[in-house]
């Protein structure tokens, strides 16, 4: 019993001691990140940019879509339908990629997430590929994506690889 007293005693002056010293007026001096981590960081995320626009530059010379939302209200499935042309000479099996969700009126963003769902494209053709996706799957959460089912979206579409026919992965050939 005395132990938690005296436990309770040191905390209260600890606690008393840090409040007094957020009123001193005195900033706590600020980290400095070395220059060179600095760099590093700048190089890392300008290699990420070039990476991401290879790979959207890698997908768009082999199909193309949009997307559209068609989502009913009071569901916890978010689901779209996509519009894929195979522009290169495989066919599509598998189509991989991202959608981000915006609301028609606003245009604030409600969700983001990815996705990879089976298709049957011919080389050439245009298809209907449809997907769902849960909306605790979206990096927001449910709750804005849950807000407005069956309302109108703006849907952004980001191909990013494919399954093709002789299950392989797209290539420069394609």
């Amino acid at each position: 019993m005395l132990t938690r007293a005296l436990a309770s005693t040191v905390l209260i002056c600890v606690l008393c001691s840090c409040a007094h010293r957020a009123g001193d007026g005195k900033a706590a001096p600020a980290a400095t990140l070395d220059p060179r981590l600095l760099a590093k960081q700048a190089e890392l995320v300008e290699y990420d940019r070039a990476a991401d626009a290879r790979l959207r530059a890698d997908a768009a010379r082999i199909a193309g879509g949009s997307a559209r939302d068609v989502t009913l209200p009071d569901t916890v499935v978010e689901r779209f339908v996509l519009t894929v042309t195979n522009r290169g000479n495989r066919s599509i099996r598998r189509v991989d990629g991202g959608v981000t969700v915006y609301d028609a009126k606003t245009l604030k963003r409600l969700g983001l997430s990815t996705f990879s769902a089976a298709a049957n494209i011919e080389p050439g053709a245009t298809a209907s590929v449809p997907v769902a996706i849960p909306m605790a799957a979206f990096a927001e959460g449910a709750g804005l994506l849950a807000r407005s089912a069956g309302q109108p979206k703006n849907v952004e579409l980001t191909l990013t690889g494919f399954g093709l026919g002789d299950g392989g992965e797209a290539g420069e050939r394609d």
